[in-house]
């Protein structure tokens, strides 16, 4: 398949790649629920994963350059079919008339690819970013131009555990988590299924300080020393 597009020069670069379990026809028959086209709507659920994190944002050119890394392995997001079925019709001289399945797209998770051969996928969970084993301290507030000094900031991300770090002596939060990069504006956006387990986080203003627009974060078994405030809900 790589050599192939590789070899085809009328191929372009830029275009995202997908895998899927069924057939390009069916991929291409399906329809649009937001947009006129289902290209328009590829489009827009691929510019989404920006937020969403539920599956990876490769080009074909990204897969091609990861590909053909010796010891690398490669991912590539799998578009699959969702079918729903329409609302029965009532005729008022028929029966009751069940309607047909429509048929639409969804992007969730990634196939992996290792030595040149598909070896699996991963599932939305299983696709989530990690950030793990990391040591931060020391980060300030440099005239507003950084986040408020917070050690690890997580903003309108989705999916991301932050496990076994050690975040000491930052000035403003140890871990934040937010949908609102600064305090003097709202965004209508959400954080969502985001973890904080497990750190070491010491001296900081706020320990971990989870915000309006990330309530469903999960918050446990932390070591907390020396903080103004070990847990800090600010919704």
């Amino acid at each position: 398949m790589a050599d192939f597009i590789i070899r085809e020069r009328e191929h372009r670069m830029t275009p995202w790649i997908f895998v899927t379990g069924v057939t390009a026809g069916e991929i291409l028959r399906a329809e649009s629920e937001g947009e006129p086209t289902l290209a328009e709507e590829i489009e827009g659920i691929m510019e989404t994963q920006l937020l969403l994190s539920t599956s990876p944002r490769i080009t074909v050119k990204d897969f091609l350059i990861s590909f053909n890394k010796p010891g690398e392995d490669t991912f590539a997001p799998v578009i699959k079919i969702r079918e729903e079925e329409e609302p029965p019709e009532e005729d008022l001289f028929t029966d009751i008339s069940e309607g047909e399945p429509k048929r639409f797209i969804v992007i969730e998770g990634a196939a992996v690819f290792s030595r040149g051969k598909l070896a699996g996928y991963l599932t939305v969970p299983e696709n989530k970013s990690i950030v793990k084993g990391n040591e931060v301290s020391g980060t300030v507030n440099l005239e507003g131009k950084t986040p408020v000094g917070d050690g690890i900031l997580i903003y309108k991300s989705h999916y991301v555990t932050v496990e076994d770090n050690v975040v000491d002596n930052n000035e403003h939060a140890g871990v934040r988590v937010t949908a609102e990069y600064r305090y003097d504006r709202e965004d209508d956006w959400f954080a969502t299924n985001n973890s904080v387990i497990n750190n070491e986080i010491t001296n900081n203003y706020y320990g971990v300080l989870i915000q309006e627009g990330a309530e469903d974060t999960e918050v446990e078994d932390n070591y907390y020393e020396g903080n103004t405030e070990d847990e800090k809900y600010d919704y």
